[in-house]
């Protein structure tokens, strides 16, 4: 992950494509260090971060977050704790900050795990 476009809408859909494309592939190979690779970026990330996140940069990052628990426990055959709930707040701020096709993305991820989008 590079820090090019961080802090622009069209700039964070790219990373949460990026990161998404990232798990797929680590998720295809079967291979648990990439995903923990990911995850610490993105843990980083948050970490790192100067000042408060805005609420676009927040909820990408809890996507990526989101997306990692899933994939875990698909590698692992366990239950991806509290993806939903991540995803349910990721897509109200990415609604209430006027970025509809963020909460989309969220919401489809609720779908996949069963749970119902609001």
């Amino acid at each position: 992950m590079t820090n090019a476009g961080q802090g622009t809408i069209l700039g964070g859909l790219a990373l949460d494509l990026l990161i998404a494309r990232e798990i797929e592939r680590a998720l295809d190979g079967g291979d648990l260090m990439s995903l923990t690779r990911i995850e610490t970026r993105v843990r980083r990330r948050l970490a790192e971060r100067v000042g408060p996140p805005s609420a676009v940069e927040w909820a990408i990052d809890q996507i990526g977050m989101a997306r990692v628990m899933i994939a875990r426990s698909q590698l692992m055959g366990t239950e991806p704790d509290q993806a939903a709930f991540i995803l349910s707040e990721a897509a109200e701020a990415a609604h209430d900050h006027g970025v509809p096709v963020l909460a989309d993305r969220a919401k489809g991820l609720m779908r996949g795990l069963g749970v119902r989008a609001q």
